[in-house]
């Protein structure tokens, strides 16, 4: 049943985890009139002692699978700029990886308390990152609605209808409250992202790499809402 092997294992061409428990064992230990059956004296002492322990190996066994799950989504899903957040932790658990890659099988003692600790520290960071994510979706959500009024607009938004210059004064000061605020939501967001992988520590270069993305999304954005306006006036302009 192969139980030395380790529990885990990577794919060369992937980099990605997958788990490594032999599927007859698997098998066995779910079927147990069919192990019950089985002569004892063909059975590996090692191979009773999981079985005899069985509810705990599957219990583990699904702290494994999340542990693979969890690493998968770190590899697969960090954006170039969040994998320059997590470089140093990321190395500390891909060294606490490698030994569950080379070392680590079911008939260690230790083993699945090593993979429970391991899975929660992934857990943790994969955790964090999602939460940047969430965050900067919320960013790229306020800095999209910029675009969708303009500050000017025909009266009743009817292609006939002349720009109403007459509220002209009350858009600009809604117009740049929304801004404010959103400005403030947009910063309280990117700070929260600098203490989950910072620290606040504003002058590492991987937090000055995550204000760069900050900036260049909200150019975007402004970008985005002064095109629209001016968008409004051409339609005008040319009797559109």
């Amino acid at each position: 049943m192969n139980l030395d092997q380790p529990l885990i294992k990577r794919d060369p061409s992937t980099d990605l985890l997958s788990v490594n428990v032999n599927q007859e064992l698997i098998a066995v230990l779910k079927d147990m009139n069919h192990l019950k059956n089985l002569n004892q004296m063909n059975i590996p002492s090692a191979a009773m002692k999981v079985y005899e322990n069985r509810k705990m190996f599957f219990k583990n066994l699904g702290s494994l699978h999340l542990l693979v799950q969890r690493y998968s989504k770190l590899k697969q899903t960090a954006l170039e700029v969040e994998a320059a957040h997590m470089r140093d932790e990321m190395e500390t658990v891909e060294w606490h990886i490698h030994r569950a890659e080379t070392g680590l099988t079911c008939q260690d003692q230790n083993s699945w308390d090593y993979i429970c600790t391991l899975k929660d520290t992934v857990y943790q960071l994969e955790t964090r990152l999602q939460k940047t994510k969430d965050n900067i979706d919320m960013m790229e959500v306020l800095m999209n609605g910029w675009s969708k009024q303009p500050m000017f607009c025909r009266k009743d938004h009817k292609k006939e209808s002349t720009l109403q210059l007459d509220v002209r004064a009350a858009r600009v000061a809604k117009t740049y409250n929304n801004l404010r605020k959103d400005g403030e939501t947009i910063h309280n967001l990117s700070q929260e992202n600098m203490i989950l992988f910072f620290a606040a520590d504003s002058s590492s270069d991987a937090s000055k790499a995550n204000l760069e993305y900050v900036d260049e999304m909200m150019v975007e954005g402004f970008f985005s809402a002064v095109s629209t306006s001016l968008e409004v006036l051409l339609s005008i302009w040319r009797g559109q």
